[in-house]
């Protein structure tokens, strides 16, 4: 999804140390040569909103290497955060200096906008947006790192900043690169921002839940997500307080980390995300309608909602 070309004309004009370009190259270059099949479908969405209003892939280019390179530096920086990367790279200072430099390429590689035939006042205004969606995002995440007790209501808000934000920018994204009317672009922005919220359920549930063979969210101090959040909304305070001090032992004690398993799934956690899904599915579904899309695009749009809110066995 990055385009190379595009990539090292940057790198080269930047006049970087050779060893440093070799080093993004490493982190960037593989992440992209394995793209996940749902990786490949959000790819998809840009060009979609693009097409309906005449525009052609090729414009899109400077946008969708931007947008990758941010989401592989966000996961870099997750990892790092998590304290869940490779040995050789954990907490290495080195590794998230190589992050900075993909952010700074990300940015310049929105400076090409106008080399790919989207008009000027397209251009100013997508990099612009991109940089105040982005900004939202970070504000999201450093909500999720400092906020000692997030509330229900918290954590909605932390989603809609880290994922909803996201994934809608670059829906809008597609759209504005051809110029479409400002009440389509607001239609796609919500369609992506609601398949962000339905793909954070998901992700919130399947990580709860991860296997023997992955930690669970419940092994760092933040980003432990909806499900634990619902719980300490509603469980009654002897069981509220009986699952924060148990939350302390799960990183020495498997035995705790069930314990929690078991508070959360009895506080109803699970149907309560698997019902917000279905909203937000049903959300996603009407905003489709109101966009009056041809039936093969909103059979594409349709089908990426019915995926991201597949239930999770719990």
């Amino acid at each position: 999804m990055i385009d190379q070309a595009l990539v090292e004309k940057i790198w080269s004009l930047s006049g970087a140390e050779p060893a440093y370009l070799a080093a993004m190259r490493r982190v960037c270059l593989p992440r992209d040569t394995a793209v996940s099949p749902s990786s490949a479908l959000l790819a998809e969405l840009p060009r979609l909103f693009c097409e309906l209003h005449g525009g052609v892939q090729t414009q899109l280019i400077p946008v969708i290497t931007a947008w990758t390179l941010l989401r592989y530096t966000a996961r870099i920086l997750d990892d790092v955060e998590d304290n869940a990367c490779q040995p050789t790279h954990q907490l290495d200072p080195c590794y998230l200096n190589v992050s900075t430099g993909l952010i700074f390429t990300a940015g310049m590689s929105l400076n090409f906008l106008e080399e790919f035939a989207v008009s000027s006042t397209a251009a100013i205004e997508i990099r612009q947006r991109f940089y105040g969606e982005l900004l939202k995002t970070c504000g999201g995440q450093h909500a999720d790192l400092t906020t000692p007790a997030p509330s229900l209501e918290e954590w909605w808000e932390i989603a809609g900043a880290k994922s909803g934000v996201f994934l809608g920018l670059i829906c809008w994204a597609g759209g504005r690169v051809a110029d479409a009317p400002p009440a389509q672009l607001e239609l796609y922005h919500q369609y992506g921002f609601t398949l962000g919220l339905l793909d954070q359920i998901r992700d919130d549930l399947a990580d709860l839940w991860s296997g023997d063979t992955q930690r669970s969210d419940l092994h760092h101090a933040h980003n432990r997500g909806l499900p634990l959040a619902y719980a300490l909304a509603v469980l009654p305070d002897d069981k509220r307080q009986r699952l924060l001090a148990t939350l302390h032992e799960v990183g020495d004690s498997a035995e705790a980390e069930q314990m929690v398993h078991n508070l959360i799934i009895k506080s109803g956690a699970g149907v309560y995300l698997n019902v917000q899904s279905i909203r937000l599915h049903q959300q996603g579904l009407a905003l489709i309608a109101q966009m009056g899309l041809p039936d093969e695009t909103g059979q594409k749009l349709t089908d990426l909602l019915n995926k991201a809110r597949l239930p999770v066995n719990l």
